[in-house]
């Protein structure tokens, strides 16, 4: 697990209170199990399973950790268990939401899928405000290499996720 944490740069009065947050790297074969050159990519961040077994007291320095939750894994009960376990625990949590999916050769470009993806991540960021919530892929990718749905298209105009994210919370008003 995090063995070490090393931040390098300047100290001093300007960069106290400065929230850091652990992210380990790790890489698409070790995550599902995949060892083809189609699996090998490097994201960051830890399962929720990791989370949990990590201690709860943080390491000098650091204020949290990066959930990383990838498109197969179940947004909801997954991001507000790790929430719990951050609240009980006082750490500082990052949420990397994937749109993506795991391999280049399997598009995501389920539209309706991704958009209830986006807003229940903007669900999850307002109602525990005291974590961060981060969408990954911002613009999508629509020919070539590993096709992904994100919130802009190649235009930058904005996708059904895009418009998704932007009318959140407004739906009820007039």
């Amino acid at each position: 697990m995090i063995e070490a944490v090393e931040v390098i740069g300047e100290s001093g009065a300007e960069m106290s209170g400065l929230p850091v947050v652990a992210a380990p790297l790790i890489t698409a074969h070790a995550a599902v199990g995949d060892a083809t050159n189609l699996g090998q990519f490097t994201g960051w961040g830890l399962t929720l399973e990791a989370l949990r077994a990590l201690p709860p007291d943080l390491a000098p320095g650091i204020s949290g950790y990066v959930l990383d939750l990838p498109w197969r894994q179940p947004f909801a009960e997954t991001c507000e268990a790790a929430a719990a376990l951050a609240g009980e625990r006082g750490w500082r949590l990052h949420v990397t939401v994937g749109l993506m999916g795991s391999r280049p050769d399997l598009a995501n470009t389920d539209d309706q899928a991704i958009v209830r993806r986006v807003r229940g991540a903007a669900a999850f960021a307002a109602r525990n405000t005291a974590h961060r919530c981060f969408l990954d892929t911002f613009e999508s990718i629509d020919r070539g290499y590993f096709v992904r749905h994100g919130l802009i298209d190649r235009r930058g105009d904005p996708t059904p996720a895009g418009l998704a994210l932007a009318r959140f919370g407004k739906e009820d008003q007039p």
